[in-house]
Order: structure tokens, then C-alpha cells, then sequence
């Protein structure tokens, strides 16, 4: 079973500091970065799923409560949870700068940390290194200005960071992922986008020389993207790599219902199929609140994503649901705040409500009718855990 998880990003202390916020896009004109952790259900998180294990359905699984609850003896416990419910491929968001800190200065604390999770149960690495972050450049090094995508020595620099990254994850990164809802940024820069595609190809060029099973693309919003008229940017700078994906919201775009899913999957798989790609929805949910949303209307949604899915599977590589567990008001802030949305009650009340389950742990209706329809995919079981290797000089 082909399931997303993003989560944050710990050290190995038992009191480790506040994490970085991990980057997903949902927003219209922004991304968010989600701390995104286990629900609290214990093993009723896998009721119902455990035997899905090649459903292809991704869940982003988040913790109820607040920040400060969280240890990594929760996260190890949550991640064995996951793999029981089939999980097994686990998404990972991280800056340039915040892994790199100057040139050839790295620090890899954290993402040995989480890469030894992910790997002790098994699942499958997926990692974006968000160098471009929806409406903004992502984390840089500390001894990095921006100034174009042209500029040889950022090209060398971040091809170096790269190499260096699946040097030391040698066989335990499955996708890499560069640039998140990069249409965001690029609608209204398009004078950019053409030294961003060769930036990009020299990436995938440098990636494919020692790491050529490293399955390599960009992510793109398909709400935000149709709505401004700017879905060609992923068709242009997809051809490039091996994927391409969208994050799709569709409640964003104006008039939808949930009985539109068929026609928008359409005409991702449309774009996917002109590129001779296949295509990945990385993120994707119905808030139950904001924007006209219930939770019927979040569960009629859900029913009509997987049976979507499941009528493509062929031409699908995942599928990930956002959210388990809504966010608390103060984390929701935080992320509406970090991009001047603070002041948009209606967006606010949305992203915070995207959730299969109340900030409180209490499941909404949604989530009954998604362990159905992925009981209606066929299952293979997941593969065995791999070797798990302990990083030295982090």
C-alpha cells in the first residue's frame, strides 16, 4: 500500500527543540509548512486499513493537540503504527539552507534521524527540497543570495548539495522532488522560467549521473494553477524529470463540488500524458469548514478521490490525503501568519479544518467512507524492512 506521510522533523534527543515546520502547499498564492505527526488512535488508526497495503492511497497523519506534546519516542511508536496500517512510503520537506548551512558545511542531524525511521519500518523516502517554495525561494545557505536561477555558481552549489544528499541516503531516497508548487512563484515571474528549466535539468542530469533509480520531478498546485491560467508551467518544466505532481484542492477553485473529481483528474492525467509522465498527487483534501465545506461534503469528496484514483491506478504513481488530525488554532496561525494570510479568517478557518479528524482526535465522517474505498483497491502486501544503516559525522 502506497501511502504518503509527511511528518516533522526531529533530532534523536528526548527533548528535542521546536521542528521546522515541513513544507506543503495548499494555500491560494502560498504554501504552508505542517508539522505533521501521527494521530493519537493508537491501533484504531489501522482498523479497516491494515490490509490495504498497495492501495496507492496516501494519508498525511498529524498529531491533535499541540507541538510540545510530541517526543521521538512518539514518532517511533507512531511510525510502527503506520506500517501496520500500510503505510509505506513517507514524505519529507526540507530547505536547501536547512541542511547546507555554508558551503560544504552540513548538517544532517535530523534527516538521519528521520531517514532511520522511515527505514526501520520499511516504507519508501520521498523527499522535496523546497528551493523554490510556492510564492518564495525557499531556505538557502547562509552564504547564498539569490539572484537568478542562471547564475552559475548557485547551479554548481545546489548540484553539489545534491550529490552530496544522495551520496550519504545511497538507496534509501525513492523520489526527489524539486520545488514545491513551483506555478506559484513562476505565473508571475515567467521572465524566471526559462533559466529555472535548465537550473532543474541540470539537477535531474546531475541526479541521473550515480543515482540513476532516484525518481526525480517537481511539484506543481492544480487549484491555484487553473486558476490563474498557469497549468502549462508544469506541463513545460515536467518534461524534464521522471514525475510530475500536483497538490489539489478543488474546493479552492471557484463553483467546484466534490463531483467534479473525475473531470479535474482528467486534466492532470491529460497534461501527464502529452509529457508521457506519470503523475503523483502529493497533497490533497476538502476542508469540513471555510469555504462553504461540511463534513458531508468532505466525505463525499474522499469517496470520489479514491474511486478516481483506483479507475487510473495504472497512470498514478500516489495519491496522498491531507490531513488526519486538524491543526490547533495556534499551529493554524502560525501558518496562514508565516505568508500574511493571518488576517483571512475565511482561509483560516479552511486550512484548519482539512483534517479527517477534529484537532481533538474525534474522526469525522470522512474517514469511515476512505478505509472503504481503499478496501475496494486490491492489495499487495508491503515489502519486507530494508537494511537500516547508523549515519556517522552528522
Amino acid at each position: 500500500m502506497i501511502i504518503i506521510l509527511h511528518y516533522s522533523l526531529f533530532t534523536a534527543s528526548q527533548n528535542p527543540s521546536p521542528p521546522r515546520f515541513l513544507k506543503t502547499g495548499i494555500v491560494i498564492f502560498a504554501t504552508i509548512f505542517f508539522v505533521l505527526f501521527f494521530c493519537k488512535f493508537g491501533a484504531n488508526i489501522a482498523e479497516g486499513a491494515a490490509e490495504s497495503s498497495s492501495s496507492g492511497i496516501g494519508i498525511v497523519m498529524t498529531y491533535p493537540g499541540e507541538l510540545n506534546q510530541l517526543t521521538p519516542d512518539i514518532m517511533q511508536q507512531k511510525y510502527a503504527t503506520a506500517m501496520d496500517a500500510g503505510i509505506n512510503v513517507s514524505n519529507l520537506y526540507y530547505g536547501w539552507g536547512d541542511i547546507e548551512n555554508t558551503a560544504g558545511q552540513y548538517n544532517w542531524s535530523e534527516l538521519d534521524w528521520n531517514i532511520q525511521l522511515i527505514k526501520e519500518q520499511g516504507m519508501k523516502s520521498s523527499l522535496e527540497i523546497s528551493i523554490v517554495e510556492s510564492s518564495i525561494i525557499g531556505t538557502l545557505p547562509e552564504d547564498m543570495t539569490f539572484t537568478s536561477f542562471g547564475n552559475t555558481l548557485f547551479k554548481q552549489r545546489f548540484k553539489s548539495f545534491i550529490s552530496a544528499l544522495l551520496d550519504r541516503y545511497e538507496g534509501e531516497i525513492d523520489y526527489l522532488w524539486i520545488g514545491n508548487e513551483i506555478d506559484v512563484y513562476f505565473y508571475t515571474r515567467r521572465d524566471q522560467l526559462n533559466d529555472y528549466m535548465n537550473f532543474y535539468l541540470e539537477t535531474v542530469n546531475e541526479v541521473k549521473l550515480n543515482h540513476p533509480d532516484v525518481k526525480v520531478g517537481t511539484i506543481s498546485t492544480f487549484h491555484d494553477a487553473k486558476n490563474n491560467q498557469a497549468l502549462d508551467i508544469i506541463e513545460e518544466v515536467g518534461t524534464r524529470g521522471d514525475l510530475i505532481a500536483f497538490s489539489f484542492y478543488p474546493q479552492i477553485i471557484d463553483g467546484s463540488v466534490p463531483t467534479d473529481t473525475q473531470a479535474y483528474f482528467d486534466e492532470m492525467l491529460e497534461i501527464a500524458d502529452r509529457i508521457n509522465k506519470k503523475l503523483a498527487i502529493t497533497e490533497s483534501s476538502w476542508s469540513s469548514a471555510g469555504y462553504g465545506g461540511s463534513e458531508a461534503d468532505q466525505a463525499q469528496f474522499a469517496r470520489e478521490l479514491v474511486k478516481t484514483y483506483r479507475d487510473n491506478k495504472n497512470k498514478i504513481e500516489f495519491l496522498g490525503w491531507f490531513i488526519f488530525c486538524d491543526f490547533s488554532d495556534s499551529i493554524n496561525r502560525s501558518h496562514a501568519e508565516r505568508y500574511g494570510l493571518g488576517e483571512y479568517e475565511d482561509f483560516i478557518q479552511w486550512q484548519g479544518a482539512l483534517g479527517l479528524a477534529h484537532n481533538n482526535g474525534s474522526l469525522k465522517e470522512a474517514w469511515p467512507v476512505l478505509i472503504e474505498e481503499i478496501n475496494k483497491i486490491n492489495v499487495i502486501m508491503p515489502q519486507p524492512p530494508r537494511n537500516v544503516r547508523i549515519y556517522e559525522g552528522t
